[in-house]
């Protein structure tokens, strides 16, 4: 007998082994939310301080030369962002995730062979502002906006908290790293 309005769904469940509720599909893409963003904002901002030293006097930079590429890298995500909008409206947002990281993962494997300030600049000024902010929270935060209504805070904030976690665990990950490899090998 098919549940009707009349009969309960209970009585037109099948007998056997009770079926574990399925995990909404939106918790997915809060996990993958913070990793983008923990990825996004690590690479771009909170690794920097681990290479600082050991570029510059490697590559006989000054800071402000190093840190240059920094403000480059703001100013072109400034540009890219308003691309990033109007595509993520589209329905891209998975797509700008692949390329964005494919394209970030191809910058830091890039940056462990530069050598010289105008290559530094393009790597990391350019080509990784571009790479983090096709994963970063531009993208992710607009999605999770579209998967959430109710708990809609709760999940942009959990997926924030990758930011954050980057700047706790990726500079205690990559200074050994560093100190025991370089920073060649530490960008690779």
């Amino acid at each position: 007998m098919a549940p009707t309005e009349h009969a309960p769904a209970a009585a037109a469940a099948a007998p056997g082994p009770a079926r574990r509720p399925r995990v909404y599909y939106g918790y997915y893409i809060v996990g993958i939310a913070f990793l983008a963003q923990l990825i996004s904002a690590g690479s771009q901002t909170y690794v920097a301080g681990v290479f600082l030293t050991p570029m510059t006097e490697d590559l006989d930079w000054s800071r402000t030369e190093f840190t240059s590429a920094q403000t480059v890298g703001r100013f072109a995500m400034v540009f890219i962002a308003m691309l990033v909008g109007a595509w993520v409206d589209r329905g891209y947002a998975r797509r700008l995730l692949f390329i964005g990281g494919t394209f970030l993962v191809g910058a830091l494997f890039a940056t462990s062979y530069v050598s010289t300030l105008w290559e530094w600049m393009l790597v990391r000024g350019l080509l990784t502002a571009v790479g983090a902010t096709l994963i970063g929270n531009l993208v992710v935060n607009v999605t999770l906006s579209k998967w959430f209504v109710e708990r809609r805070g709760r999940m942009v904030g959990i997926a924030a908290m990758g930011v954050s976690f980057a700047g706790v665990v990726l500079p205690l990950i990559m200074t050994p790293v560093v100190d025991e490899f370089g920073w060649r090998a530490g960008w690779r």
